[in-house]
């Protein structure tokens, strides 16, 4: 869910992040009996850089004119730094792009403590555990962009803690969270269950359900998205209404077989305004994947990694369709999107990501367009 966000608890977030890199630096070599070594904190700093480019009709502005851009769709840099088997922190600052403006935010704030077996614990600025494409990272997501429902939906980072449990089967994680619309705070008690069915060593089946509920505080509601084009305007979006509370339900589902990959999440919100009255708003998408060579997406703890190319290049095609209904009280738009795109991954360095983009709308609209068309392309350098 897009939101415009004040500033969140900056001294509970510099706390973490001075905490974080006070230990870093003071933690002593630590003897490990069993292996009979030192164990010493390990500091990593990575990042990535992503361009792009964005042709789209008149459907996309409220102008109702074509419009082509360069984008520099995010730059981020990040710092992991493990302090031994049980406690690890993670600081990433980023810059990104928004219609024509360019937002500098955190991005992963966090400590997180991993002594309990099985068991991590963590406190700070992270993704709430929601949706499936959410909790993958940008750059490891198989299409151009998230799909409309994903951004629509997913409540995406916010300040919080959260416990999580992972078994080799199964995961779960749940925790409690502070968001800010128009500088009222909304707290929200978010979780997630997953577990995964292996029929062979190439072929397993993801099966998640997640759940949020958010107390918001007499705050203004609204879903709104740019349709897959950071510089487009929000085509698709729903009533505009103060509201007093949101639940949110998803339901996600993966196959894969060898190089064949297809994922799906369905997503649920209803929402009680401050009359009493309830509204309910849906969406999902379903989308499939096949590489050309022996590469396969990697999958562990109820997420997606990043992609190991088997070549030194490796092609990637899919496909996706979304669907969102964002009507109520005769305010909002429904709208199908169709894209299929090539995605070719240059060893693990770089990703070059091209989309082709229809979509049709139903309901309120800023362009007298009811079609959109569009081209989407992404290169990403990774280090």
């Amino acid at each position: 869910m897009q939101r415009e966000k004040t500033v969140i608890n900056n001294y509970i977030l510099y706390g973490v992040l001075i905490t974080s890199l006070s230990v870093a630096y003071a933690e002593p070599e630590r003897v490990d009996n069993n292996k009979n070594n030192k164990e010493k904190s390990f500091i990593k700093i990575d990042g990535d850089i992503i361009l792009g480019a964005e042709i789209f009709n008149g459907f996309y502005n409220r102008e109702g004119e074509s419009q082509q851009e360069l984008v520099l769709r995010r730059g981020k840099l990040g710092i992991d730094i493990d302090f031994n088997k049980n406690w690890k922190a993670q600081i990433e600052g980023k810059v990104e792009q928004n219609e024509d403006d360019y937002e500098t935010e955190f991005g992963d704030v966090y400590l997180e403590y991993r002594g309990l077996k099985n068991t991590e614990i963590t406190l700070g600025y992270i993704k709430e555990p929601f949706g499936f494409e959410r909790l993958t990272g940008i750059t490891k997501v198989h299409a151009a962009e998230r799909s409309i429902s994903t951004n629509a939906f997913s409540p995406g980072r916010n300040l919080g803690f959260s416990w999580s449990f992972n078994k080799k089967s199964w995961t779960s994680e749940f925790g409690f969270y502070q968001d800010e619309i128009d500088n009222i705070r909304v707290n929200a008690l978010t979780g997630r269950l997953t577990t995964v069915l292996t029929m062979s060593d190439t072929t397993f089946m993801h099966f998640g359900i997640a759940t949020s509920h958010r107390d918001l505080n007499q705050s203004v509601f609204e879903v709104k998205d740019r349709g897959g084009f950071v510089t487009a305007d929000n085509v698709y979006r729903s009533i505009e209404f103060v509201a007093d509370k949101s639940n949110l339900l998803g339901l996600e589902w993966m196959f894969q077989s060898s190089q064949l990959t297809i994922i799906s999440e369905l997503f649920n919100q209803s929402v009680t305004y401050i009359d009493g009255r309830d509204g309910y708003l849906h969406g999902g998408y379903i989308q499939s994947s096949f590489f050309a060579d022996d590469t396969k997406l990697r999958y562990k703890k109820g997420k997606l990694k990043s992609v190991k190319p088997a070549s030194d290049i490796s092609w990637e095609w899919y496909m996706r369709f979304n669907w969102t209904d964002l009507r109520d009280l005769d305010s909002g738009n429904v709208n199908d999107t169709y894209e299929v795109g090539v995605n070719t991954y240059f060893g693990d360095f770089a990703i070059s990501k091209l989309a082709l983009i229809a979509s049709n709308i139903e309901g309120q609209r800023f362009s007298p367009e009811s079609n959109g068309k569009g081209v989407n392309w992404r290169i990403t350098y990774l280090w």
